[in-house]
């Protein structure tokens, strides 16, 4: 018999981290064309008619509005390229990115217990007025 020692293998397994979202934000302006603007959504973020047109009249009335959120490289190149679509046509359209908060309030839950909602009374439970 020999006296070797044997270890045991030890696996490291690495967990890939999500990687960051972050919004990407139309702000609105008084000289950008609406039907511009809702061409720039459609052909941008893939968005049908009605969904660009409540995007632009969102950010019209608000100021801004949040179009979409990806991870921030893909985020970043989405809104320069509609920034400078505008830019080409000599309107001052402008689509910024910024952190999206959510996503890190999520990923801080995963480690915590699940939030328990009650449940909403029954039909036949409520008293008619």
């Amino acid at each position: 018999m020999s006296n070797t020692v044997s270890k045991p293998r030890i696996k490291v397994q690495s967990k890939t981290e999500r990687p960051r979202l972050h919004k990407v934000i139309l702000v609105n302006d008084d000289y950008t064309p609406r039907e511009f603007v809702v061409t720039v959504l459609k052909a941008e973020f893939h968005m049908s008619e009605d969904q660009a047109y409540w995007v632009m009249m969102t950010a019209h009335r608000r100021g801004a509005c949040v179009v979409a959120v990806f991870a921030r490289d893909i985020a970043e190149t989405k809104a320069t390229r509609a920034t400078e679509a505008g830019g080409r046509k000599g309107h001052p359209l402008t689509f910024t990115t910024e952190p999206e908060e959510w996503a890190e309030l999520r990923a801080s839950r995963e480690t915590s217990r699940p939030i328990t909602i009650p449940a909403l009374p029954s039909v036949t439970s409520l008293t008619s007025c």
